[in-house]
């Protein structure tokens, strides 16, 4: 049986979602970066999705921002994206673009 390949995620884009989120939005440089458009995850409650970090599943509530990594889906036609504290998974009929708010 043949292991799926991991897919690597990019750091600096992180790296720009933590800055946006503290408020600073000049990189190590000084630079001006370019804003990343926020998603909300659909619903109410809590739904189950695959941490690619401790490949496991985590509970994650519905309702939050999420912040996609990239915009290329997996194998199983999923998402991944950044909460803040988690990069999961996440199908794309799950999540709605918010943009800027």
């Amino acid at each position: 049986m043949q292991m799926a390949k991991r897919k690597k995620y990019n750091t600096s884009r992180i790296k720009q979602i933590i800055r946006q989120i503290s408020g600073k939005f000049e990189d190590e440089d000084g630079q001006k970066s370019e804003l990343i458009p926020c998603a909300m995850i659909n619903g109410s409650g809590d739904i189950w999705c695959w941490s690619l970090e401790k490949k496991e599943m985590i509970k994650i509530s519905r309702g939050i921002k999420v912040y996609i990594l990239d915009f290329e889906k997996d194998e199983k036609n999923r998402y991944m994206v950044y909460d803040g504290n988690n990069i999961f998974s996440i199908e794309e009929d799950e999540i709605t673009e918010i943009g800027f708010n």
